[in-house]
């Protein structure tokens, strides 16, 4: 349908097609009262200026405006009476609806890896931010494996959205899209069933929350021809483009309550703990909870350690009056412990210990408590002391655990994923893809996946040395 709009006051000739009267989202401004136009009542729509406004210069050259008026002026006013005369028309959607003008209609979401807090807020954002623009949003649950089993005929794996179904589940922990990890999708032709499975459901772009493993499945999805954008939901803040990931703030926070909490009993018995966080490749969970508590102790996967110098270190603590020191470990610090013979060492000391045992934190707290025995020159079980109140050395140990998964996230996490999750279909509406979010300077911003995934993460070790005590 093509309409014309005479613009009799500045001699000018528009003809536009009633269907291109659309909000692009991204170059979109609010109308105010403009002097000489008249404006509809409703001044809280939207319309694009970008989208007219070379079309308007143009047309410009040919007005009889005068000389002396400024071009911006000149476009107000021809704005005011395309307003007046087209949108008051054509506009029949809801006031708070920016409409794109790219194809979208319908974007999946996947939640995989391990889950993280965050994710469900990030849901919340991608939801809202696509119904704004008139978007389907649908869930896909257990992460990739149920991309492999979705169709039109199977649809236990799917979820649908809208307002109502995330109205109150941003402040929720967890994912209730589920996750999981498919080893599966790392062959290609598993990779084609995927892209075949969202086509036959109408699905125009993904979004998926998740860590580098996730980030490559997205990528295998790009090369299929399946436009993705990917948010860094992990608590391990092991991907080195971004500042912090979704859900570390929040693992930090219940370490670090736990920590306090552990240290408050070890004040009433004078005894050491040894404390794990998770953290399998990073230890920058660990090394924040143990800055925020004033832990003696820290050990990480990227820093090398090996267990006479953790005994020595603690020996030196007790000695100096404080037999309460606090050992904080991430989960995959074993990766970088030197060699030791934990079997030689422990069983001839009355613990039995084979060698195919698991080594973990209860493992570190045997192995120490023998080690200060040693070095202080205490005989375990005998009337010898170490302390003057009289109390016997023990290490003990505790294990946060999956608590840090499963707490309400923190405002820093939810903030993030407000932002990243807006962003995610913003990007998408504009035609980007193989895109990742992240944070830097408290801003949020995106750039390339496939680079961003290459970027060599760093680790704090002036941190690490400070928590030590370790000194040039």
């Amino acid at each position: 349908m093509r309409t014309d709009y005479s613009l009799r006051q500045h001699s000018l000739l528009y003809r536009q097609r009633a269907g291109n009267v659309k909000g692009t989202y991204g170059f979109v401004q609010k109308g105010m009262a403009v002097r000489d136009c008249r404006w509809p009542g409703n001044d809280e729509m939207y319309w694009d200026i970008a989208k007219y406004r070379q079309i308007l210069r143009k047309r410009y050259q040919e007005t009889a405006f005068p000389p002396c008026m400024h071009l911006p002026v000149c476009d107000i006013l021809i704005f005011g009476q395309l307003w007046q005369r087209a949108f008051c028309r054509h506009w029949h959607t809801s006031p708070d609806i920016i409409r794109s003008d790219s194809s979208m209609k319908k974007i999946a979401i996947i939640t995989s890896g391990g889950d993280a807090p965050g994710m469900n807020a990030a849901i919340t954002a991608i939801v809202k931010a696509a119904a704004r623009r008139g978007i389907e949003c649908i869930g896909i649950k257990r992460g990739f494996n149920g991309l492999l089993t979705i169709s039109a005929d199977n649809q236990k794996d799917l979820q649908y959205f809208d307002l109502e179904t995330v109205l109150d589940n941003a402040d929720r922990p967890g994912t209730q899209l589920r996750t999981a990890r498919c080893d599966d999708f790392r062959k290609p032709e598993y990779q084609k069933k995927g892209a075949d499975n969202l086509r036959a459901l109408g699905v125009d772009a993904v979004v998926v929350i998740g860590g580098d493993g996730s980030f490559q499945g997205a990528l295998r999805l790009v090369e299929q021809g399946i436009p993705c954008v990917g948010i860094p939901g992990t608590i391990d803040n092991d991907l080195a483009f971004t500042e912090m990931t979704l859900g570390y703030e929040t693992a930090v926070q219940v370490c670090t309550e736990a920590i306090r909490d552990i240290r408050a009993t070890s004040r009433s018995h004078n005894r050491p703990h040894v404390v794990e966080c998770m953290g399998r490749h990073c230890g920058d969970v660990a090394l924040k909870a143990a800055c925020a508590t004033g832990a003696e102790i820290v050990l990480v996967p990227e820093v090398k350690w090996d267990i006479e110098t953790v005994a020595q270190r603690l020996c030196y603590q007790i000695r100096k009056e404080n037999p309460r020191a606090t050992i904080v470990i991430a989960e995959g610090c074993w990766d970088s412990m030197m060699p030791f013979d934990a079997y030689s060492y422990l069983n001839p000391r009355g613990k039995k210990f084979r060698e195919d045992d698991k080594i973990n934190a209860s493992f570190l707290a045997s192995i120490l408590q023998r080690k200060c025995i040693d070095i202080l020159g205490l005989n375990e079980g005998s009337p010898d002391r170490y302390h003057d109140e009289g109390d016997e050395l023990a290490v003990r140990s505790t294990v946060v655990g999956y608590t840090q998964r499963g707490r309400m996230p923190v405002a820093k996490d939810s903030a993030f994923a407000f932002e990243a999750g807006h962003l995610a279909v913003s990007l998408l509406c504009k035609g980007y893809s193989g895109q990742v979010i992240g944070t830097r300077h408290g801003r949020v911003f995106h750039m390339d996946m496939a680079d961003a995934l290459k970027e060599k993460r760093t680790f704090r070790h002036d941190l690490y040395d400070l928590v030590n005590d370790i000194r040039e």
